[in-house]
């Protein structure tokens, strides 16, 4: 640690050295040292003068200013000496400001306690400050209200915050600069109108705060929309128009015939409707607040006479507009003269067509048919026709085409030799023998079939395997084409009676349009096989 010595003794210093007191005039020596290091160069100076600090300033009093809501007069009552200035150093006891003024009048602006401080020309503060307690000055304003907004009818202002002990807040109403104590000190009150409301603070000296809390409100409901005009009564639809100008920040909406109606799909200028009754216009403010009432309007529609016919007709119709209408159809048509509104008078058709059939029945049958009409027929004819009803109730046409075919007598006998097994008429024989078939021709005649065969062992492939194809089978126009990768001829060609007809063949299509429709059996030959195939006609 440093150590510090003076010659001749007498100032008192501190740790650092610093120099607290000593004698003007005298020389003194002071060298310094430590247990690590060497002694220093000793040092000689003298004090020359000693700075004097100041005495307190004298009584301060402000009997004649107390409770003042503005300012408070604070006078001392003596002057400071020669050398000395007094500075007014507000709130703080051991200030040093000058900026609060040196005259012999201070003015406070709120209750606390107030110092006044002496200064010396050498710059030395006095050791304490002359003090007063003041009571006076405003309270701090409130801070802002706070609300459940936004509200259409009432809504709640509430305090933000509480005031300080010795204050209370008073609602003000609409007016900022009030004093009144009417309205309430309520942390909360309840506002039906829109507009500005205030809060203002009373301290206990009497004195109200300089400004205010405040809050903008909007609650309460627009006003009912201006009255409607119309072009009523008129023909199909009315034209419902607004008059004046809607308010800035409020919507005017159009509510069909619903008075306390809250829908908002239009807002147009103008509204049509087409029908009578009481239709009505309803504003909305920004808060989605609706008016009380609606502005309303009652119209006369006049309704178009329309008469509705439904008809259900055979065939065509002729109608009163002079068109023939041959299928379904729904038109209206406008009479030449009005009613008696005024309003066009119309009918409407609603057209059924039923149809008119004209049917011929094409009948095949084994010597004869009984028809619909009662009568048995035994041959061909074109001769008999029915008029029936339809179940729409028209009358329908049906007239028969009637062929009668004959049962065959004799049996039809067939000599094949095959290898391994044949095919005929469907059915696959692996066996000789002497086999029989019934069949029917297209008149529904059966027929016999003796099939004499006589199967010869042979690697030969079956019917199935000479890949041959007829089409089409049945044939419409008795041309059929006969495909096949198989060197194949053509034997004969048997109608259901069993006997051989002649044929066209020739590039590879058969021809039977010189033929009877029917159904025959195609005889064919491949490596001294013979296969039978069934085509119709």
């Amino acid at each position: 640690s440093q150590t510090y010595s003076f010659t001749p003794s007498g100032p008192v210093v501190n740790s650092t050295g610093s120099i607290l007191s000593a004698a003007i005039g005298v020389a003194y020596t002071v060298t310094s040292s430590n247990s690590n290091c060497n002694s220093s160069p000793s040092q000689v100076f003298t004090i020359q003068n000693q700075l004097l600090v100041p005495n307190t300033p004298g009584i301060i009093s402000s009997s004649a200013n107390q409770n003042i809501c503005d300012s408070i007069l604070i006078t001392r009552n003596s002057n400071p000496p020669t050398g000395v200035i007094w500075y007014w150093q507000g709130t703080n006891p051991s200030g040093t400001s000058t900026s609060f003024g040196s005259g012999a009048s201070y003015y406070a602006q709120s209750s606390g306690t107030y110092y006044l401080r002496a200064k010396s020309s050498d710059g030395c503060w006095s050791n304490s400050s002359s003090s007063i307690q003041v009571y006076g000055g405003r309270p701090s304003n409130p801070t802002n209200p706070i609300s459940n907004a936004p509200q259409c009818d009432t809504m709640i202002v509430s305090f933000n915050g509480s005031p300080a002990n010795d204050v209370t807040w008073y609602w003000q109403g609409s007016s900022p600069n009030s004093a009144l104590t009417i309205f309430g000190s309520l942390d909360t009150i309840y506002i039906t109108s829109s507009g500005t409301y205030y809060l203002r603070a009373l301290n206990s000296l009497g004195c109200w705060s300089i400004g205010t809390g405040l809050i903008q409100v909007n609650v309460g409901r627009p006003a009912t929309p201006n009255v409607l005009t119309s072009n009523s009564p008129n023909c199909e639809q009315v034209v419902i128009n607004r008059t004046g100008v809607v308010p800035s920040l409020t919507g005017w909406y159009w509510q069909g015939n619903n008075p306390n109606g809250t829908s908002i799909l239009n807002s147009g200028s103008s509204y049509t409707v087409t029908s009578s009754g009481t239709y009505y216009l309803r504003a909305r403010n920004l808060n989605n607040c609706w008016s009380n009432q609606s502005a309303s309007i009652n119209v006369v529609v006049y309704e178009s006479s329309i008469e509705q016919q439904q008809v259900t007709y055979c065939g065509a119709y002729n109608w009163i507009d002079g068109n023939t209408y041959s299928s379904d159809t729904i038109v209206s048509y406008i009479y030449p003269q009005t009613s008696v509104t005024g309003c066009d008078s119309s009918v409407q058709l609603t057209l059924n067509i039923n149809p008119i059939h004209s049917i011929v029945s094409e009948i095949l049958a084994c010597e004869s048919y009984t028809w619909i009409d009662g009568n048995t027929y035994f041959s061909d004819t074109l001769i008999p026709a029915i008029t029936l009803n339809s179940i729409y109730g028209c009358d329908s046409l049906v007239s028969l085409n009637l062929m009668i075919g004959q049962p065959m007598i004799d049996t039809i006998i067939i000599d094949t030799t095959v290898n391994q097994s044949f095919v005929y008429n469907g059915m696959t024989y692996t066996e000789s023998g002497i086999y029989y078939q019934t069949l029917a021709d297209q008149f529904s005649c059966d027929s016999i079939v003796q099939l004499n065969l006589i199967i010869e062992n042979s690697d030969l492939n079956n019917f199935e395997n000479m890949n041959l194809t007829i089409y089409p089978n049945p044939s419409l126009d008795g041309r059929f084409f006969i495909k096949t990768d198989t060197h194949f001829e053509l034997i004969k060609l048997i109608d259901c009676s069993g006997r051989e007809v002649n044929y066209i063949f020739k590039d590879k299509i058969l021809d039977l349009n010189n033929l009877s429709r029917g159904v025959y059996q195609l005889i064919l030959t491949h490596k001294s096989n013979i296969f039978v195939r069934k085509i119709i006609y």
